[in-house]
């Protein structure tokens, strides 16, 4: 039984061996270059909403629809269209009421209700005026103002070209750097994303609603709109 031992052993230990020296010969190198693609904005996407704090859930309720419907109206009158706008956002929650005087709680419990809408804008210089509109009208809430390209698959495609030949000059200088030679490209992977350069917020612009004077229209610059690809490619080292 025992003479079978050592010559198992052996063809073990010899394939062990081999499979090291096939790793060893595929040696590899790993880097991952960046590509961008940048474009002016066609698009204003802004997000504006009312915030609602009563006593009566159903006086809360009734008010915040008001103050949004108004406010999408006026949005509509400055050349937003219907079909640009959607709601995002629509919360409702408790809260004890706190008084500012005697700062102590009062027992009484307040609902405050928030609803904010997301709308494009395709006429980017009109923005500050659709903003000082839709506070006029009632919104009290401006989240935020990001430009976008509507269509920006272009830009995609530029960004990962960019990426690629990143990747490969980088790939190169190390080669270089190191005295190794490089083989064929044996994995890649890749990831893209898009991000809006410059978001605007202005504080002052949270009124209460239903404002009885017209708010100035602030000064938003578009900037650039920006595509970003991330590309890692895995070369062979031949020596």
């Amino acid at each position: 039984m025992f003479r079978y031992l050592f010559p198992i052993l052996l063809v073990v230990l010899l394939s062990g061996g081999a499979a090291a020296q096939d790793y060893n010969n595929n040696s590899s190198i790993t880097v991952t270059g960046i590509g961008y693609s940048s474009a002016e904005p066609d698009v204003a996407r802004i997000v504006f909403g009312v915030n609602v704090i009563l006593t009566d859930p159903a006086q809360a309720v009734s008010e915040a629809a008001q103050l949004i419907n108004d406010s999408m109206a006026a949005a509509r009158r400055m050349g937003v269209a219907g079909d640009e706008m959607q709601t995002i956002s629509y919360n409702m929650w408790t809260q004890e009421e706190y008084d500012d005087y005697t700062y102590e709680y009062t027992g009484r419990m307040e609902y405050s209700i928030t609803h904010m809408i997301q709308a494009d804008i395709e006429d980017i210089e009109n923005v500050g005026e659709v903003l000082a509109a839709v506070v006029t009208a009632g919104a009290n809430q401006i989240n935020s103002v990001v430009f976008i390209v509507d269509d920006n698959s272009e830009m995609k495609e530029d960004a990962r070209r960019n990426a690629v030949q990143d990747a490969i000059q980088r790939a190169e200088v190390i080669a270089d750097e190191l005295g190794i030679e490089l083989g064929e490209p044996t994995y890649v992977s890749e990831y893209d994303y898009g991000y809006d350069p410059y978001t605007y917020y202005d504080p002052y612009l949270n009124y209460g609603g239903g404002l009885d004077y017209s708010v100035t229209a602030p000064s938003v610059t578009p900037g650039s709109y920006v595509v970003s690809s991330s590309v890692s490619v895995t070369f062979e080292i031949l020596r």
